[in-house]
C-alpha cells in the first residue's frame, strides 16, 4: 500500500508541475520584426499621402479650363515665317496644357526646312513659348531656271525663281534627281556639294582675300571658279582635299600679283606652283 501511495504522490506532483508551468514568452526576434514593420509603415505613409494629394491636384488642373491654351508666343526669325509655325500649332488652341505632347509638336515644327531644332516651353497657366535654331543659307545650286538655297551640310532649304541672296556663291553642275525642300542631297550630288563646301570653308580658314561668286562643277576634273569684283576666272582642276589649303594660299598670292588685270588663271596641273598660267583678257 505504501508503494501505491508513493506512485500516486509522484503522479500528483507531475500533474501539479504541468498545471503550474509558466506561459512561453514571445521571442525578441519576433518583437523586433514587428516594430520594424510598423516603422516602415509610418515612414512611407507621408509619401503616400503627398502622392495622392499631387495626383488630385494634377487631375484638377487637367479638368479646369484655366490651363487651356489660348496664347502661343513665337520668337522672331530671319528666314522663318511666324505664321508658318503657328499653322503647325493651331490644333492645340483650347487644349489643356498638361495634355499636350511637346516633343510631338517640336517634331512637327522641325518639318519646316529652315528650322534645325525647335523647343516648346509651357508658360503657365495657359500659354506656350516656341524657340528654335535656324539653318543658315550657305550656297546656291543653279538648277534649270531655279535657284536652290542650301545650308552648309547639303540640306535643301527652299527653291526660288529669282536669286535675292547675292552674297552666296552659285554652284553649277550639281544635278540631283530632284530637289525637295526639307531633304538632304544624296549620291554624286551630295559628294560634289560636300567638296564645294569644303573648298569654301578652307578659303575662310586660310583667309582667302577674295569673294568666290560662282563655281562650275560640270567637269569633275576641272573646277571653274569665278572671283567676284576682280573679273578673274580660275581653272582650278579637281578637288584634292589634302592640298586645298596650300592651293588656295597660292591662288590668293597669284591674284595679288596680277592686280588690276582681267583674265583666266590656270592652276589645274598636278605641279601647279611651277606650271600655273595667266591668260590676260583685254
Amino acid at each position: 500500500m505504501a508503494r501505491n501511495g508513493k506512485i500516486q504522490d509522484f503522479r500528483k506532483l507531475n500533474t501539479d508541475k504541468h498545471e503550474t508551468a509558466p506561459t512561453k514568452k514571445k521571442s525578441k526576434g519576433s518583437v523586433s520584426a514587428s516594430k520594424k514593420k510598423e516603422k516602415k509603415v509610418n515612414v512611407f505613409l507621408p509619401f503616400i499621402l503627398v502622392s495622392l494629394i499631387l495626383i488630385g491636384i494634377c487631375i484638377g488642373c487637367m479638368l479646369t479650363p484655366t490651363f487651356n491654351i489660348d496664347e502661343i508666343n513665337v520668337q522672331s526669325g530671319i528666314n522663318v515665317n511666324k505664321e508658318e509655325i503657328l499653322s503647325k500649332m493651331e490644333h492645340v488652341k483650347g487644349v489643356n496644357t498638361l495634355k499636350i505632347n511637346s516633343r510631338k509638336l517640336e517634331k512637327s515644327i522641325e518639318e519646316i526646312p529652315y528650322i534645325k531644332e525647335a523647343n516648346i516651353e509651357r508658360e503657365l497657366p495657359n500659354a506656350l513659348k516656341v524657340t528654335y535654331e535656324e539653318r543658315k543659307p550657305y550656297a546656291i545650286i543653279k538648277y534649270l531656271e531655279s535657284f536652290v538655297i542650301m545650308d552648309k551640310f547639303g540640306y535643301v532649304l527652299e527653291i526660288k525663281k529669282e536669286n535675292d541672296m547675292q552674297d552666296l556663291a552659285i554652284i553649277y553642275g550639281i544635278d540631283a534627281e530632284e530637289y525637295l525642300p526639307g531633304t538632304i542631297l544624296d549620291g554624286v550630288a551630295r559628294l560634289k556639294y560636300e567638296n564645294v563646301a569644303y573648298l569654301l570653308e578652307t578659303s575662310k580658314h586660310v583667309e582667302f582675300e577674295y569673294e568666290i561668286s560662282e563655281i562650275n562643277y560640270q567637269d569633275t576634273e576641272n573646277l571653274i571658279i569665278s572671283i567676284k569684283d576682280v573679273d578673274i576666272e580660275v581653272e582650278y582642276g579637281d578637288i584634292v582635299r589634302e592640298r586645298l589649303s596650300e592651293k588656295m594660299i597660292y591662288l590668293n598670292e597669284m591674284i595679288k600679283s596680277i592686280e588690276g588685270k582681267k583674265g583666266t588663271i590656270l592652276i589645274n596641273s598636278e605641279d601647279y606652283n611651277k606650271e600655273s598660267i595667266f591668260r590676260e583678257r583685254f
